[in-house]
């Protein structure tokens, strides 16, 4: 049930309430007394109730005000000595401001989806957010640019889009291998942070960002320890969120896959914009998906076969041909890695607590390093030496737009609510709901108990006037009788 309509509902009930006190008062009767028929008495409890339910939503509104205040004052609070506090408050206020513009409404931190966004150093995370092509209200140079260190802990960028929020946590927050009992109670503020301001639905999915460059260069040991860390991450964000939300699982630096950028260079921008991975198929929000991604991930590995001649075709470069023949291999050649990483990450058996894989994607936000030749460099590594393709180069974003705001932020309805806090705000909403209508269901019942009464009266009152008729029309007719003369009519009275 939306906002709008218990708005509507409650202005019905309590119209309906004092329209049926006004009007229908005077009508009610007990006995020979008209307990409602003095206007100052109706207009007192109309008054009574009126006021008590403009008390209780101004309370509400009040509560809701200051939580979202607090919020603000958390967002843009900084230690004292933060030489940079100054200008995180002027760039938040500015964000705050360009949000309050977009979005029109009062509570507007509440009303637009938050994402949180883990992954290790390294990962990626803020060159993905930097080069989506998401509409950043700070960026007034046309340069994304975040609100960075604030909300309680300093390792944290605020992005305001106006279609989300998105926190960019510290890597060192995932890994946790600098400081570790610092680095965790911080990421534990953090969390509880998100719970005190949105207790009812603290954020609306986690994009974990892995870099594909992690998951070729480890060995199974160092792969391992990483799942390890990421589970626990997740479960924590669970067990103190408590809530059932999305994971998108997104894989960075894809262009360090030799061949990637001889393959889809040659994209315009509304093709490098587009997803290029898979969003599962499923109504069940709990249902365990992990298992579905070798086979979605040999579908995006069988598209990028059956893509190949018509890639070829439109290449001229003799070696750029040659490294898009050999794309679809060295894709392929990351499915044990890929699938074993979902698999062990999202193991129920091992991680306690059911999170739920929405999807799996990759990207890439620039392009800097040196591509990593799977096929060619297991063969040298076999042979004791290694191999390792031309540099990618600089410049160019693919596939990141779409799935931020075609997939993830289109699907923030997909998490659920605190139960606990849910419940809470339901009786309180509710409860003012059925107060009003109590009371108007017992002003009808007064009402209709009246009404029977009276009708019980007007019968019994036309019987008698037949009676009286009856026994007074002989004498009536026989005897006239003056204005005076009311001896003959009082013996049929009697």
């Amino acid at each position: 049930m939306t906002h709008w309509l218990l708005r509507i509902l409650n202005v019905v009930a309590l119209a309906g309430f004092a329209a049926a006190v006004w009007f229908a008062g005077p009508l009610i009767r007990y006995a020979d007394a008209r307990p409602l028929g003095p206007v100052w008495l109706r207009a007192a409890i109309v008054g009574v109730v009126v006021a008590a339910a403009a008390l209780f939503y101004t309370v509400r509104f009040w509560q809701r005000r200051t939580a979202h205040k607090a919020l603000e004052a958390a967002i843009v609070r900084n230690d004292a000595d933060n030489d940079d506090s100054q200008v995180l408050e002027a760039r938040m206020s500015e964000a705050i401001a360009a949000l309050k513009r977009s979005s029109g409404k009062r509570n507007f931190l509440y009303e637009i989806p938050w994402y949180i966004v883990i992954g290790p150093p390294g990962a990626g995370k803020t060159t993905a957010l930097v080069n989506s092509g998401l509409n950043f209200p700070l960026a007034g140079s046309g340069t994304a640019q975040p609100v960075a260190g604030i909300g309680g802990t300093r390792s944290c960028d605020w992005w305001f889009t106006d279609e989300a929020v998105l926190i960019d946590t510290a890597g060192r927050y995932t890994t946790q291998d600098s400081d570790q009992s610092r680095d965790k109670k911080n990421w534990l503020a953090f969390l509880s942070l998100l719970k005190k301001y949105r207790a009812r639905q603290p954020i609306n999915g986690v994009i974990l960002a892995v870099s594909l460059a992690d998951l070729m260069s480890f060995d199974d040991r160092q792969l391992d320890a990483h799942v390890a860390e990421i589970r626990s991450r997740l479960r924590e964000t669970y067990e103190t969120l408590r809530i059932q939300f999305p994971v998108y699982l997104l894989f960075t630096k894809a262009d360090l896959v030799s061949g990637f950028m001889d393959y889809f260079g040659g994209f315009d921008e509304a093709r490098r914009r587009k997803v290029w991975g898979a969003t599962f198929q499923t109504t069940d929000r709990n249902k365990n998906m992990a298992g579905e991604a070798p086979a979605e991930f040999d579908a995006l590995a069988g598209r990028l076969a059956d893509e190949m001649a018509d890639r070829l075709q439109e290449e001229q470069d003799p070696v750029a041909r040659i490294s898009i023949f050999g794309f679809p291999a060295q894709f392929g050649a990351l499915r044990g890695r890929v699938t074993g990483f979902v698999t062990s990450l999202f193991d129920i058996s091992r991680s306690e607590v059911n999170v739920s894989l929405r999807g799996l994607y990759f990207s890439s936000g620039t392009q800097e390093g040196t591509p990593i030749d799977q096929v060619l460099g297991a063969i040298g590594r076999s042979f004791g030496s290694s191999s390792q393709a031309h540099l990618s180069g600089t410049g160019k974003s693919f596939f990141l737009h779409d799935v931020l705001a075609d997939v993830i932020f289109a699907e923030a309805g997909w998490v659920s609510y605190d139960r606990t806090a849910e419940r809470r705000a339901a009786i309180a909403r509710y409860g003012g709901i059925g107060a009003i209508v109590l009371a108007a269901v017992i002003a009808l019942g007064a009402l209709g108990l009246s009404f029977t009464a009276n009708r019980s009266l007007l019968a019994a009152t036309t019987q008698a006037m037949s009676q009286y008729r009856q026994a007074a029309e002989p004498l009536l007719k026989s005897t006239e009788v003056a204005d005076v003369d009311l001896e003959n009519v009082i013996g049929p009275l009697d």
